[in-house]
């Protein structure tokens, strides 16, 4: 899920519709992931805005071997992700790198993807996706992160920004899978939003804040927007071995403020 990928390679101002029946869907495992699952529509727009935390911060909490949050839209041609993920020994002013990954079908196979920031060198590294913007190296702070899908031009765009008092550091680009793939209009029906730890070891007895997550929403294509809560949201939960008897690792609090916010932690309740 979300930034495993990337790691190898709201109170919005808006009224909303009248709430459409949602529902709570039944909870899934991983042995690296925690978050929300989200399905019940098709979805042209996925956004967040995660804290990136400063990297002493999660000093024996989590391996940061491939650490990272991030979000992705996911149909049955492709799996789009984007996040920010931190390693060890990245001790500097910006620690977090931005990469944008899409994936074919099985959801390995890597047809696209651009890296920045630290481990990308001081531009985006790029393969069938165009880049602009800064380098995609971020402070800790809140990070805005954004993948957005038009069905009528096959347009897919991706958009990482932190906006901080020295300005705005931004990592965006897009890609047409109509004139790249040939691909006629695809359908993103499943939408996730988490954090992703290589390898999870114990965690501690005292529950330890990983990644909140503020100002969620998706749109679906007929233009409605709401939280989490309003679709088919099913929480996401990382454990020893991946399955439910697993001892849990990594947890997702409860959905509040509509659906727009969550937090990740380290738990073994």
């Amino acid at each position: 899920m979300i930034t495993a990928a990337l790691a190898a390679t709201a109170g919005l101002g808006i009224a909303f519709p009248a709430a459409a029946s949602a529902a709570t869907g039944p909870a899934q495992y991983t042995a690296d992931s925690a978050g929300y699952v989200v399905t019940g529509a098709n979805f042209e727009n996925l956004t967040t805005t995660v804290g990136a935390r400063s990297v002493a911060q999660y000093d024996g909490t989590a391996n940061k071997t491939g650490f990272g949050h991030g979000i992705t839209l996911q149909s049955k041609q492709y799996t789009a992700a984007l996040g920010i993920s931190v390693y060890n020994g990245d001790n500097g002013a910006s620690p977090w790198d931005a990469a944008f990954a899409l994936y074919g079908v099985t959801g390995t196979n890597l047809l696209a993807s651009c890296l920045a920031g630290n481990n990308g060198g001081s531009g985006g590294v790029t393969c069938n996706a165009s880049v602009s913007g800064e380098p995609g190296a971020f402070a800790a702070g809140p990070v805005k992160l954004t993948l957005t899908y038009n069905p009528a031009t096959n347009l897919l765009s991706f958009d990482a920004t932190q906006t901080t008092t020295a300005g705005v550091n931004d990592f965006n680009g897009s890609i047409n899978l109509g004139v790249t793939f040939g691909t006629p209009t695809t359908h993103f029906n499943t939408a996730e939003v988490g954090t992703t730890v290589d390898a999870p070891s114990a965690q501690p007895a005292q529950p330890h804040l990983l990644g909140k997550f503020s100002a969620t929403s998706l749109t679906n294509y007929k233009g409605v927007i709401g939280g989490v809560s309003r679709w088919t949201a099913s929480q996401q939960i990382a454990t020893s071995d991946g399955t439910s008897a697993g001892t849990r690792l990594m947890t997702p609090t409860a959905l509040s403020n509509h659906g727009h916010v969550f937090e990740v932690i380290d738990d073994q309740s």
